[in-house]
C-alpha cells in the first residue's frame, strides 16, 4: 500500500534485477514481472472489482505472484533492467448508464462524472519493445446500434454518475471524466444510457496521480440532433494536469454531430 494516500502514481520508468521478481498492485490488478537473462516472464491477477483501490507498487523479491491466473513468456538475446509501465485508455468506446435514470429538464445543464477503467502498457527499453497492454479490470460488452448488423461493440459501465459538486472517490486504477450535459429542447431529456468515445480522448494526471480524460460536453439542440465536444486541453476540474497518454484515434476537430440514434438512449 502506498504510504501517501493521496499519491496515486504508479506508472513511469523502473530497474528489475537480473533474477529478481518485482511487484505491482494497481487497483484490482496485480502484476508481477521477472528478468532472467533471456527472458521476462509476466505474471497478472484482476479480482475486477471496480471499486478495489489499492496500490502497492514496485516492490521486488524472489518470486512471482502465487495467485497469477495469466503467465507470459517473452525471450531475448539479452534482458536489459529498465522497463516502462504506461497508463491508457480501453480500446473501445464506453456505454455509460446511470444506476438510476437520469432527467435534465428544457433549458438546463448539469456536469456529471463517470469513471473508466485504466489499461497499462508494459515496454522494455533498448530498445522499446510493447509487450502487453493489460486492462485492471475488463469491464463487460454490449452492443450499441440499431440491430445486430449496424452498430459497434462497446464496454459497459454503470455508474453513480455524481454531479460535479459530489466528492470524487479516488483510484488509481480508473481515469475520471466530466461530461456537461446541455439540453436545448423544449422538452425534458431523459438520460439512460451515452456512449464515451474513449478512444478519441487524450489522457491527463493531477499532481497527485488521479487518472482524468478530457472533457466531454454532449448538447441535445433544439431540432433534436445531438452534439457531442470533446474539450481541448486538460479537465477543468483539474486544470494543471499532465498529459500522459494521447488519444489512440486522434479527431480532425473535436465535434461528433449526429442524431439521437446512437449516442443518447
Amino acid at each position: 500500500m502506498t504510504s501517501d494516500p493521496n499519491d496515486l502514481k504508479w506508472w513511469g520508468t523502473f530497474d528489475v534485477p537480473l533474477n529478481t521478481a518485482c511487484l505491482w498492485q494497481i487497483g484490482p490488478l496485480t502484476l508481477g514481472l521477472l528478468r532472467r537473462p533471456q527472458e521476462w516472464t509476466l505474471a497478472t491477477h484482476s479480482d475486477n472489482n471496480p471499486f478495489n483501490d489499492t496500490l502497492v507498487r514496485y516492490q521486488c523479491g524472489d518470486a512471482l505472484p502465487a495467485a497469477a491466473q495469466d503467465i507470459l513468456r517473452f525471450g531475448f538475446r539479452t534482458t536489459f533492467p529498465r522497463i516502462h509501465l504506461v497508463p491508457g485508455l480501453p480500446d473501445k468506446a464506453i456505454l455509460v448508464r446511470p444506476q438510476a435514470p437520469f432527467t435534465l429538464v428544457t433549458g438546463e445543464e448539469v456536469t456529471l462524472h463517470t469513471s473508466s477503467p485504466v489499461w497499462l502498457r508494459l515496454l522494455t527499453d533498448d530498445p522499446p519493445q510493447l509487450l502487453a497492454e493489460i486492462p485492471t479490470s475488463t469491464p463487460q460488452q454490449a452492443w450499441l446500434g440499431p440491430n445486430t448488423r449496424e452498430g459497434e461493440l462497446c464496454y459497459f459501465n454503470r455508474t453513480r454518475a455524481l454531479l460535479s459538486s459530489d466528492p470524487m472517490p479516488l483510484n488509481p486504477a480508473r481515469a475520471l471524466t466530466a461530461l456537461t450535459l446541455r439540453n436545448l429542447t423544449a422538452d425534458a431529456m431523459r438520460f439512460e444510457r451515452i456512449k464515451v468515445p474513449l478512444r478519441n480522448l487524450a489522457l491527463y494526471a493531477n499532481d497527485h496521480g488521479q487518472l482524468w480524460t478530457q472533457d466531454v460536453t454532449a448538447v441535445r439542440e433544439a431540432d433534436g440532433s445531438v452534439s457531442l465536444r470533446l474539450e481541448a486541453g486538460p479537465p477543468a476540474a483539474t486544470p494543471q494536469a499532465t498529459r500522459v497518454a494521447p488519444p489512440q484515434e486522434p479527431l480532425i476537430g473535436n465535434t461528433f454531430r449526429r442524431v439521437f440514434a446512437g449516442l443518447f438512449a
